[in-house]
């Protein structure tokens, strides 16, 4: 898949299984979390098999962090995908 093709997927919130997804068309890339009143705990990050090294998890991550910023939420990134992206991309 290219990236411009993921990047304009829209980042759906699965509140009932508590994670946020990107449905691919070979499957599902998702980052979980546990929420604590404005608070997400992110826990774990998984890109399907056959997708990985393509930067969707790169791409799926950008979209979590730049959904919880424009709520105002607190992040707390478990996971260490998504410790080294935000070190990598300097971002607070």
């Amino acid at each position: 898949m290219e990236h411009e093709i993921i990047k304009k997927l829209d980042l759906q919130i699965n509140t009932t299984i508590s994670r946020f997804e990107l449905v691919l068309p070979k499957g599902i890339a998702f980052v979980e979390f546990e929420k604590r009143g404005n608070q997400y705990y992110l826990t774990h990050t998984e890109v399907p098999e056959e997708l990985m090294g393509m930067g969707i998890g790169s791409i799926l991550v950008e979209k979590v962090m730049n959904y919880l910023k424009n709520k105002g939420s607190k992040i707390t990134p478990f996971c260490p995908y998504v410790k080294r992206w935000i070190e990598k991309h300097s971002y607070s």
